[in-house]
């Protein structure tokens, strides 16, 4: 199914950015580690949010994080308190 604007989370592309690992990543949006790194490598939407225009790679091509929107991980974090 392709994805829809409506699917997507709002940010600016042009915000300032934080590194955020994997594993804090999949905390914030409640699913697993691997559930990230596969939605990043496969192009696939997490909770809406585009992880793999994010994906941060080690020079062999490893899911090392993900430099996160600032907007997009306060909401992360602000609902992860709820």
């Amino acid at each position: 199914m392709p994805r829809t604007l409506d699917e997507t989370v709002d940010y600016d592309e042009n915000e300032r950015t934080i590194f955020v690992e994997n594993q804090q990543l999949a905390e914030l949006a409640d699913c697993t580690r691997s559930w990230v790194t596969q939605a990043a490598n496969n192009d696939w939407l997490v909770e809406g949010m585009p992880v793999a225009k994010w994906m941060v790679q080690d020079r062999y091509g490893r899911c090392r994080g993900f430099d996160v929107p600032e907007s997009v991980l306060e909401g992360l974090q602000q609902s992860s308190t709820r």
